[in-house]
Formats: structure tokens, C-alpha cells, sequence
């Protein structure tokens, strides 16, 4: 199957620094950074809060805009939360249509990457809502870039099949199932944890 476009993917917890990260753009040729976090912020990586990293991308040419507000993971938590029946589904929420839309517009132009924080795409909306959203509705081949190596979305879905030993099943069931665990189940955990250190220390 031919694609249209192509979308990458990549989050900067598998960068060792900003440094290594611009260079790994640069390498690809993105021009332009989509930053799709609903936190804009890090306590740990203070390069990548919002107003600093924009000033890094455009000291080389690289462009930055912002997209948390319609296309962040807590948009993707609250529809997860209510019972998404398909991935789909998600473009029934304003906002997170808005930025599909307004995402898909600024492919045409130019070379973009979504970025969020978490290392494995597998683990982030952005390669599981807006990257699949991308390659199925649009057909756009979805490219995510872990470090320094690159992965296609079919590497993906065939590494989390053979691991949940469902190699028949379809991307559409192995995605719902890890956004229900993400968003049910890993954050539930979380937020318990944080609780819990909050009342000891």
C-alpha cells in the first residue's frame, strides 16, 4: 500500500539531552515540531518546557507550535475514561477533531513529528490515537523515531502482538486494550502511589 505522507512520531525521554534530540531532527528533515503534551513542562528536563524548547528549535530552523490543548493525552484519558468503543470515536470531541484537522493541514507543508514525553510509542497517545487516526484515515505512513533508531508503525504493532501473543488480533483491538491500560490501570496505580507518598512524607 502506497502512502500519502508521512508522520513521525518520537518522545524525548530517549534522548540523552536537547542537543542529541535537535540533531536527530535535523537528521530527518523535520521542520516542524508539533508539541502534543498536555503538560507542556518537565521537572526533570527543563530544555524541553515549552518556551525553552521553542527557543532551542528555532535557533535551528525548526519550527514549534503547540497542540496540547486539543490533542493532549488527558483530551485521549477523559474518552478512554467515558468507554471508547473505537479509536475512532475520539474525532466526536471538538477539540481533539479541531487539532486532527488543523495537525493535517500543516502536514501538507511541511515535515512534522508530534512529540511527547514517553519513550515507547506504545506507551503514548501520540502514536496510538493521532499516529493511528493518521495512517487510517488518511493514509499516512507513521514513522517513530525511538533515540536514534526508527521504527514504521507496522514494526510497532507487530512487536506489542508478538509480546501479548495475539498476532492474529487487529491494530484497532491491541490499540483500545494499551489505552485502557495506560489510562485505567497504569494511572490508577500512579495517582495511588503519589497519594500514598503524600501522606507519609
Amino acid at each position: 500500500m502506497g502512502y500519502k505522507k508521512v508522520l513521525y512520531t518520537l518522545g524525548y525521554a530517549s534522548f540523552k539531552d536537547i542537543d542529541e534530540f535537535i540533531d536527530v531532527l535535523k537528521k530527518e528533515k523535520i521542520s516542524l515540531l508539533v508539541d502534543v503534551r498536555s503538560s507542556p513542562f518537565s521537572k526533570h528536563f527543563s530544555s524541553f518546557n515549552k518556551e525553552h524548547l521553542k527557543e532551542f528549535l528555532k535557533k535551528e530552523g525548526i519550527e514549534y507550535v503547540y497542540f496540547g490543548n486539543f490533542l493532549g493525552g488527558e483530551i485521549v484519558r477523559q474518552e478512554v475514561l467515558h468507554g471508547l468503543k473505537r479509536v475512532e470515536d475520539l474525532l466526536s470531541n471538538p477539540k481533539f477533531r479541531k487539532g486532527m484537522r488543523e495537525l493535517f493541514i500543516q502536514t501538507q507543508n511541511s515535515k512534522v513529528a508530534i512529540m511527547c514525553s514517553e519513550k515507547f510509542p506504545y506507551e503514548c497517545h501520540r502514536f496510538l490515537t493521532i499516529g493511528y487516526l493518521f495512517r487510517q484515515k488518511a493514509n499516512y505512513s507513521v514513522i517513530n523515531i525511538i533515540g536514534k533508531d526508527i521504527y514504521t508503525f507496522e514494526d510497532i504493532m507487530d512487536k506489542k502482538k508478538r509480546e501479548l501473543k495475539l498476532l492474529n488480533a487487529k491494530d484497532e483491538y491491541i490499540i483500545r486494550q494499551l489505552l485502557n491500560y495506560i489510562y485505567k490501570v497504569k494511572k490508577k496505580k500512579e495517582v495511588e502511589v503519589e497519594t500514598l507518598h503524600n501522606r507519609l512524607f
